[in-house]
């Protein structure tokens, strides 16, 4: 029996530590116990609300009814919430429904894969599509095929035959052709 309870606890456990985007940016136990009390001691002082008494002022709006609150469809304002929610601070309301947003895209948005990079999908006409990992492929051939034409380009240019068919640089071809054309020059004076 006991080892069935430990087996339910490790199940639950092991869900939990998947939810977890990254284990290292989980809260330690610690830190959870100084958040409960801190927001324990806002509630006393009369500076927070507890989330439970949100839930239930949502609740009264639908006399009751958890499926039709939860069914409802309304957009909802940190201003809906200061209005409904008796002792809601702007703050605290601003702050919830922040929160909230965020939950509900964590929930709703899949998480990246390297085989959503790999699908191919279907166009208009019902042709297969390249997929992402395939066009960034292409993409990234093309860019380096025109780099090592611009580089064949240059090194072809950069390049001059002389006349006993040695080749050498262009800047060291000017280079003897300015000191030639300085030193005719300085010849001539």
């Amino acid at each position: 029996l006991l080892n069935m309870l430990l087996a339910i606890i490790m199940e639950n456990y092991m869900k939990v530590k998947k939810k977890i985007s990254d284990p290292a940016l989980a809260p330690s136990l610690r830190r959870q116990i100084q958040e409960m009390y801190r927001r324990r001691q806002q509630y006393k002082a009369g500076q927070r609300v507890r989330l439970n008494d949100i839930y239930d002022a949502f609740l009264a709006l639908h006399n009751g009814n958890e499926k039709d609150m939860l069914r409802c469809n309304r957009i909802i304002k940190p201003s809906f919430l200061l209005e409904n929610v008796p002792q809601i601070k702007n703050q605290q309301a601003e702050r919830t429904m922040k929160n909230a947003i965020e939950e509900y895209r964590k929930e709703t948005t899949k998480e990246f894969e390297l085989q959503d990079l790999r699908t191919r999908e279907l166009d208009e006409s019902g042709n297969e599509k390249p997929s992402t990992l395939d066009r960034l492929d292409d993409a990234t051939r093309r860019v380096r095929d025109a780099l090592l034409y611009v580089h064949d380009r240059v090194a072809f240019y950069d390049t001059v035959i002389t006349e006993g068919g040695v080749s050498k640089s262009a800047s060291s071809a000017m280079a003897e052709a300015a000191a030639a054309s300085a030193q005719a020059k300085g010849d001539s004076a």
